[in-house]
């Protein structure tokens, strides 16, 4: 007889278990839980007494049980043990049959001869009280007893959602302790206990059922037979056999009528058809291939040449701004280069373009809107154009028709793009002495911006298609006049993107008019973060930010830089911008880069302060490189920066995740370039002085385990979730870790060479400056309350700091 841990009683014959160790049969043995009356299934104790019976200890009282009539009987704390549950090594049995069970109120202790009993267990019959049936039609419970004792069964209509049926267990001795259990054969097989003697059975899908009803007496012990009813639930006539064949007949019937109604007429037409369509199949889908062939092709070559025409751009406009920044520069000299500087930048406008179209067509094109001052924005628009008007002697006139403070929602790059088309166009077909007329206004919630000219206006012929991708004019007069076909064709798709159209069209008196319709988007209050200059009448337009900044940050010290580009011309101009203070090391690749560390690793040779990479390289790009250094111990804390002229947004999130500590497109300013070099390197030389030295970190970073890792990126979790959060700080956050505020500082220094305050602060920063980026927030006070500071100054002076530039830039 074995005790079990919440399986009951076993009962193991042992003479088996020798045939079992010989391999002659399987053991036999029986089981007893509480379906067979145990009060509970966790056995502490097993003894036994002189009269064939067992008594266990369990959780729920003291259990005792006949070796052969397997009947049960549970005494429970009114019966005067001294607690329900017991210990599981607490229990003896003494010389003189005295047993002892330790329980969690003391040990109850007698003898079982005490207990002998030799009259028989009665039996007490189980019998029905009341049968209720609850009728739909009615709204009310129905009183079925006579039936069911009649009848003898159980039958349920589609108006009877279901039935109550009371029962009792003619025990009249110890009516406290009678349980019952009961279960409906056919539905679920298992027994479902109570003390109540009333059910509730509802739900039953149609078919049939057995009602098993079973009561319990204080000794334990089930009645045999109990209580069994068939059940019977008949089906709604919408679920029955026969109104399912009839629904299907009748489907039947009305489909193949109307098939073959069809097919005769399908067959007419078919024969007239087919012979066509097997004529013009080979044909178009020759044709399709073709077209899908050719589309590619000049989408990817309009892509890649833009691409590969940004980096000379930058060779072109980089130096131009460098010249021109010198004081004491001759004024001829000056005027040839703020020409070939005006003309390199609209290259680069027509370039922006193309790629323009290419992510319009790619759907990668998003709306960034921002809070602007719309008759500052379009008259800084105009403003650019005035030099151009009064060389050919046309007359710019500017009514703004609605108020003059009125603000917006608007992308205002895409806005610019679309103006500057149609006011290039307008400015280049009218004719001296001209007139090109930009009014705005509003109407039925929408601006309406038209720009109107005295030229020759636009053929006829060429109206249906003046808005096509690199159409060109057939007309002789207008074909003279040059241009790409994009300009118009991307305002147009910009345009649409916005929520608005653009519309050309030929004015009565002469001359073209195209009116451009965008949703009026109100904000109601102040532009904040927005400076006076921005919105100052009659600032110029910018140029794709190509103007002169301020005096870069002067580097103090002697630094080394490991500049991976392809392109001779670019790494000389970049080491000139760095100046005498840098000590450049070229590599034309990746790989040739790791060569480089690798070598300088082997000879003790000093490692570079900063890596300068492109993106698009052979052999090795600089992804790859990314990805090698920042996996390896000895490379991973040196500062990347990488300059590019991938402009597309999943270039620049799949370089950040990559590791990369800055990001720069190409055409670049020089200014720029060094205030992010400076920038990193006195992050790096303030992170040595105050957390561990960067060798040591380095070492110790090499043989970083899987677990600390995963303990990084478990505190990168908390400090995301509590981002918002402006007082959290490193006791917080050690709270959260689950350690001390000494041991979290002491970890964080080891693994990462940073303390807990640098490492939020770095986390904040980078986090505000992909909120910048991506243009989430149309103000920076709005990012500085989103990653945690508790004012704007504050983020714009530590962002200076890190990243060379305030971040209302980027706005």
């Amino acid at each position: 007889w074995l005790g079990t841990s919440g399986g009951g009683l076993i009962r193991l014959e042992t003479e088996y278990s020798r045939a079992i160790q010989e391999g002659k049969d399987q053991p036999h043995y029986q089981q007893f839980t509480t379906e067979e009356g145990l009060t509970n299934n966790q056995i502490y104790a097993v003894y036994e007494d002189g009269r064939e019976n067992l008594w266990l200890s369990s959780d729920y009282g003291i259990i005792k049980f006949h070796k052969h009539t397997f009947e049960t009987k549970a005494y429970l704390p009114k019966d005067g043990i001294t607690h329900h549950e017991f210990n599981r090594i607490s229990h003896y049995r003494d010389n003189d049959s005295m047993l002892y069970f330790g329980g969690l109120n003391g040990v109850t202790a007698f003898n079982p001869k005490d207990f002998y009993q030799s009259s028989p267990n009665p039996q007490f019959p189980l019998l029905i009280k009341d049968f209720q049936q609850f009728d739909s039609r009615e709204n009310q419970l129905l009183n079925r007893t006579e039936d069911l004792r009649d009848n003898a069964r159980i039958i349920l209509r589609p108006e009877n959602r279901f039935f109550l049926l009371e029962y009792a267990l003619l025990d009249f001795q110890n009516p406290g302790k009678i349980q019952y259990r009961w279960k409906v054969d056919g539905f679920d097989p298992n027994f479902i206990y109570t003390r109540k003697n009333l059910i509730r059975v509802s739900g039953l899908p149609p078919g049939n059922y057995e009602l098993v009803i079973q009561g319990q007496i204080a000794t334990g012990r089930w009645s045999p037979n109990g209580i069994r009813i068939p059940i019977r639930v008949i089906a709604p006539f919408y679920q029955q056999t026969w109104f399912f064949l009839l629904i299907t007949v009748l489907i039947i019937a009305a489909v193949y009528s109307y098939i073959k109604v069809r097919n005769i007429t399908l067959r007419k037409r078919q024969r007239i058809l087919e012979q066509q369509v097997q004529e013009r199949t080979q044909t178009i889908e020759k044709q399709a291939a073709e077209l899908r062939q050719l589309n590619q092709l000049k989408n990817r070559l309009f892509a890649n040449v833009s691409h590969e025409l940004r980096t000379p751009l930058s060779l072109i406009i980089g130096p131009i701004n460098s010249i021109l920044g010198r004081k004491n520069l001759d004024k001829s000299l000056k005027g040839y280069l703020e020409i070939a500087q005006k003309n390199s930048q609209k290259l680069l406008r027509l370039v922006t373009q193309i790629l323009d179209l290419s992510k319009l067509e790619s759907g990668k094109m998003q709306l960034k809107e921002s809070g602007v001052n719309l008759e500052h924005t379009i008259r800084s628009i105009l403003e650019g154009f005035d030099l151009h008007a009064r060389f050919k002697h046309i007359s710019l006139v500017y009514n703004f028709g609605a108020s003059q403070d009125l603000l917006v929602f608007v992308d205002k790059e895409k806005l610019e793009t679309i103006l500057s088309n149609l006011l290039s166009n307008a400015v280049k077909y009218t004719p001296a002495k001209g007139r090109v007329e930009l009014k705005v206004r509003e109407e039925n919630g929408k601006i309406l911006v038209s720009v109107r000219d005295t030229g020759p206006g636009i053929d006829p012929l060429d109206l249906p298609y003046l808005f096509d991708r690199f159409y060109q004019s057939c007309q002789d007069e207008y074909s003279e006049a040059g241009g790409t076909g994009i300009g118009l064709a991307l305002s147009k798709e910009l345009a649409e993107l916005m929520n608005g159209e653009l519309i050309a069209r030929n004015h009565s008196t002469g001359g073209a008019d195209f009116l451009f319709k965008f949703p009026k988007k109100e904000l109601i209050g102040s532009l904040e973060n927005t400076t006076s200059e921005e919105l100052a009448p009659g600032s110029p337009v910018g140029l794709s930010g190509y103007g002169t900044l301020v005096p870069p940050p002067i580097i103090q010290r002697t630094f080394q830089v490991l500049l991976v580009e392809d392109n001779p011309d670019m790494s000389e101009y970049i080491r000139k911008i760095l100046g005498e203070t840098a000590k450049v090391i070229f590599a034309e690749h990746g790989r040739q880069a790791l060569d480089f560390l690798e070598e300088a690793e082997i000879e003790g040779k000093p490692i570079p302060d900063l890596i300068i990479t492109d993106l698009m390289m052979p052999v090795m790009n600089g992804l790859q490189l990314i990805e090698i250094l920042k996996q390896d111990g000895r490379w991973h804390q040196i500062p990347v920066i990488m300059l590019t002229a991938r402009a597309d947004k999943r270039d620049k999130f799949q370089a950040l995740r990559s590791g990369v500590d800055d990001y720069m497109l190409k055409p670049f300013v020089a200014e720029e370039l060094i205030a992010r070099v400076s920038a990193l390197l006195n992050f790096v030389k303030q992170r040595e002085r105050v957390g561990t030295p960067l060798q040591e970190v380095e070492r110790n970073a090499a043989s970083i385990t899987k677990v600390d890792q995963h303990w990084l990126v478990l505190q990168e979790k908390i400090l995301k979730r509590e981002l918002t959060n402006p007082n959290f700080n490193a006791t917080q956050w050690a709270g959260e870790a689950g350690i001390s505020e000494r041991q979290l500082q002491r970890k964080l220094k080891s693994l990462i060479g940073a303390s807990p305050k640098q490492y939020i602060l770095e986390l904040r920063l980078n986090e505000a400056r992909k909120l910048l980026e991506d243009k989430v927030y149309p103000t920076v006070a709005e990012v500085a309350y989103a990653v945690g500071f508790s004012n704007p100054q504050g983020l714009t002076r530590n962002f200076r700091k890190r990243f060379g530039k305030p971040p209302s830039e980027y706005l």
